[in-house]
């Protein structure tokens, strides 16, 4: 028992080794039946419930928070900054092989590092596996391919044999027309012979006998009318026999006989005939 009177200490107090207090090595004592009050467990100094720490030799309390060993801090921060280091190192090695490599055209396999380890775990170290070092993959033998190929034989045809020119087309005509029937010869012209003059043509036709009715048909109405053969004179198309009216010596009366005639004759008009 201390000499003030006061409860020892439960515990002496001590270290954790590295020279740091570890607070829950001492603890306060019970209060005493003599004065009741709170007492430091080292130096039994008298202290408030709340205190973290003593005023008289700076024991902590229970209260007070625990502190870390800042030597066992330093070695994690040290440990963590060897691997970050070591891995740094090793990357820029390989990217700078990784150029030589790519300036020769070949190619390097990347690097694989596995997560540093847990700094609370000082003795775990990272592995480096060296990719010049790592046994080649084993491809094995390749299989024989089996695959049976069919064979298709694709008859040839014959070829068409050529003898000769194909022959052309036959060319289709068409018929021409039949000629137009000749008049019939033995008719009798009223042009009077070895006479040149003028005269209104009213009609030409093939027919002796149609030209024979129409310059009757004429005169019986009091108009001279008579029939000629073109083929007589050298100036008229030949092949038609022609109703004329009136011989003249001019082309003006022969053009007033055509116009008068008009109305029965349409197409009635001065002409002149050469003998």
């Amino acid at each position: 028992m201390a000499e003030d009177g006061g409860q020892e200490p439960e515990e002496t107090p001590s270290t954790d080794g590295n020279g740091a207090w570890r607070p829950g090595d001492r603890k306060i004592a019970e209060p005493s039946s003599a004065d009741g009050e709170l007492r430091c467990g080292y130096c039994n100094a008298p202290i408030e419930e709340d205190q973290t720490y003593c005023l008289s030799c700076g024991s902590p309390t229970p209260r007070a928070p625990r502190i870390r060993s800042a030597r066992g801090a330093a070695a994690m921060i040290a440990i963590g900054l060897v691997v970050l280091g070591a891995g740094s190192g090793v990357l820029a090695y390989f990217v700078s092989q990784d150029d030589d490599d790519s300036a020769d055209g070949t190619t390097t396999t990347a690097l694989t590092i596995p997560p540093a380890a847990d700094a609370g775990d000082p003795g775990t170290a990272p592995t480096i596996t060296d990719p010049g070092t790592a046994p080649p993959p084993d491809t094995g033998e390749l299989p024989t391919d089996t695959t049976a190929t069919d064979t298709v034989t694709v008859p040839e045809e014959p070829f068409p044999t050529v003898t000769g020119p194909d022959p052309e087309p036959p060319v289709t005509t068409s018929p021409e027309p039949p000629p137009a029937p000749e008049p019939e010869p033995g008719g009798v012209s009223d042009w009077p012979a070895g006479r040149t003059g003028w005269t209104a043509f009213l009609s030409s036709v093939r027919s002796e006998p149609d030209a024979r009715a129409a310059a009757s048909r004429l005169e019986a109405a009091g108009t001279p009318a008579g029939v000629l053969f073109s083929s007589d004179h050298p100036n008229l198309e030949p092949g038609f026999w022609v109703v004329f009216s009136g011989v003249f010596d001019s082309q003006p009366p022969a053009a007033t006989r055509a116009s008068s005639l008009s109305g029965e004759f349409p197409d009635a008009y001065a002409r002149r005939v050469v003998s």
